[in-house]
């Protein structure tokens, strides 16, 4: 079946869903793609283990997960490599992110598969018979629930909590619908400062230093013709 919220979200980047400040959450930067031009976005299945993985998963994943990996070995071996990633993307997975270390990269690379890591090794790891699974973790420094909704790309990952999931959806779908008009209007030869409503965008921005995006329901009804509207589902 079909995952609505999720098939809204796939055409925003990480840019896009991390403005929603207070809603979602940002890994730490170190947590990156092993490899430039990854896009994934899917819901956390999460592996209670230190840079390791347990066979368990091998048949408890499914479609559009990420195997979510907690983190905390500082021993700096590898945890996720190449037949990991290519046994759950048989299983429908779309994405990893471990905490800790990637190996065997050249082949993840190849497939395609989205991996995200702390750091990459040549060494391998430890796959335990059984582990805890699908309880809620700490990666990247984020609280990772089963269920809550990652997001990655080139610049790092983003975590929605499934409890704010559709309120996010509703925030990046008004911040961008306001900046899709005002890019059109620009195109069409306006200076930026001439388009009504734009000064008092900036202006209410400037004032709200925290949580800018509960400014766009209200400045889009306002100021975006309707023609211009994206008709947002609820």
């Amino acid at each position: 079946m079909s995952d609505a919220i999720l098939d809204r979200l796939r055409t925003y980047s990480c840019f896009d869903v991390g403005y929603i400040e207070g809603l979602v959450y940002p890994m730490d930067d170190q947590i990156r793609p092993i490899s430039i031009g990854y896009k994934m976005i899917g819901r956390a299945f999460t592996v209670n283990e230190d840079n390791a993985i347990c066979k368990n998963i091998f048949n408890e994943i499914g479609e559009d997960e990420v195997l979510v990996v907690r983190g905390g070995d500082p021993r700096r071996f590898g945890g996720l490599g190449f037949m990991i990633c290519e046994l759950i993307t048989q299983r429908g997975a779309v994405g990893a992110v471990i905490d800790g270390g990637a190996q065997d990269t050249p082949k993840i690379i190849r497939s395609g598969f989205s991996v995200f890591s702390r750091y990459i090794v040549p060494t391998h790891g430890a796959i335990h018979l059984e582990c805890e699974t699908q309880v809620p973790i700490e990666c990247g420094g984020v609280a990772v629930n089963p269920g809550d909704i990652v997001i990655g790309d080139d610049d790092g990952i983003v975590v929605i909590p499934k409890s704010n999931e559709i309120e996010v959806l509703k925030q990046v779908e008004l911040m961008r619908e306001a900046r899709d008009y005002v890019d059109a209007m620009t195109r069409k030869g306006l200076d930026l400062w001439a388009i009504p409503g734009v000064k008092e965008l900036w202006a209410e921005k400037e004032q709200s230093q925290d949580f800018q995006w509960k400014i766009y329901e209200s400045w889009n009804e306002a100021y975006i013709p309707p023609e211009y509207r994206r008709n947002l589902k609820n």
